[in-house]
């Protein structure tokens, strides 16, 4: 696809035209390039590629939203019938942080010269519009948009979740050595919301991102806002979900309404911060976790013991770290909950 000015196939403002070509003959008065499927034709030419990704069937249509949430939590099937977890779609928007800052900062020498600044957006560009695209493939995902310094992206909800946690860790190899950032926002929602709609709240999901200190730096999701570092600790956040998983696949199915309660107790202790009243949440956990599951577990020691375990990680966890603990059984509710 080009861009060329004084005449051209397709008119779209005063003298400048839009082309679709095959031929390299057919591109001697373009301004911009744009390489749609990579052709091997245009290969050396001055171009910006364009990507993106829809998921498709075997037999090639393209998967609607209501397809894609339905294969939302694949490990929850058996012979294609959903024994767990919620059906849904997660919408996911990203941005990069002190893109203008960095511009600006001498010492990065974006400016120093159009070729600098003109390579900087290209490569830019390429992560969002072509790196993330790939990464994209053979998941239940779809781009609205993907370039610039930004990315849309709806799927299945917990693919778009592992994809965030990839796309984070991508970019900040991509950008090592520079101050540069990605935050983003994630929302839940039905296939059949409009998609302005989704647009919107995911779009707010990201200004609380921007917006939890002036690094940025940060991943809003199931209406909390935590550092990407916090999110993404192995051996405190992830290693919360595991032992949740672990325990409840190994030694116990964890009652659906103890979990929710977590999350009432959760918001006590947040609220703890300003009313020291409200962490009579610390007393209402050790009963309800001795209530649904060390008196089912009492009788065997291995059981038991792995019990108190988790008892003490999940108190830890919804002590110091509520919002994070929020994400993380929000989560595994949803994973697990038999629909």
């Amino acid at each position: 696809m080009t861009i060329s000015k004084g005449s051209g196939q397709i008119s779209i403002i005063a003298d400048y035209y839009i082309n679709f070509v095959n031929e390299i003959e057919r591109i001697d008065n373009a301004i911009a390039i744009f390489d749609i499927q990579n052709d091997e034709v245009f290969r050396g030419y001055a171009k910006w590629e364009l990507k993106s990704y829809v998921k498709i069937d075997d037999e090639k249509n393209i998967l609607t939203f209501e397809d894609l949430a339905k294969n939302s939590v694949k490990n929850g099937k058996k012979d294609n019938k959903r024994e767990h977890g919620v059906e849904a779609l997660m919408a996911l928007k990203g941005d990069v942080d002190g893109m203008g800052n960095f511009i600006k900062d001498k010492n990065s020498q974006v400016t120093n010269s159009f070729a600098r600044y003109n390579f900087f957006s290209r490569m830019i560009d390429y992560f969002f519009s072509v790196k993330a695209s790939k990464m994209m493939e053979g998941r239940d995902l779809y781009t609205v948009f993907a370039g610039g310094d930004d990315i849309f992206v709806l799927g299945a909800w917990d693919e778009v979740i592992e994809f965030a946690k990839e796309l984070r860790e991508e970019f900040m190899k991509f950008a090592d050595g520079s101050d540069l950032t990605l935050s983003v926002g994630m929302v839940m929602t039905k296939p059949n919301k409009p998609i302005n709609f989704v647009a919107d709240i995911s779009e707010k999901a990201l200004e609380k991102a921007k917006e939890i200190d002036e690094n940025k730096d940060a991943i809003s999701l199931f209406g909390e806002t935590v550092k990407w570092d916090k999110y993404t600790d192995k051996n405190n956040a992830q290693y919360f979900l595991e032992e949740l998983e672990y325990f409840d696949e190994n030694y116990l199915e964890i009652n659906t309404g103890f979990l929710y309660r977590l999350l009432e107790f959760i918001q006590m202790s947040k609220e703890s911060k300003n009313n020291p009243l409200q962490t009579i949440w610390k007393s209402k956990l050790a009963y309800s976790f001795s209530r649904n599951i060390l008196e089912k577990v009492k009788n065997d020691s291995t059981k038991l013991k792995e019990a108190k375990r988790l008892l003490a990680f999940i108190n830890n966890m919804i002590e110091k770290e509520p919002e994070i603990s929020k994400m993380i059984l929000s989560e595994f509710i949803y994973k697990r909950r038999i629909v």
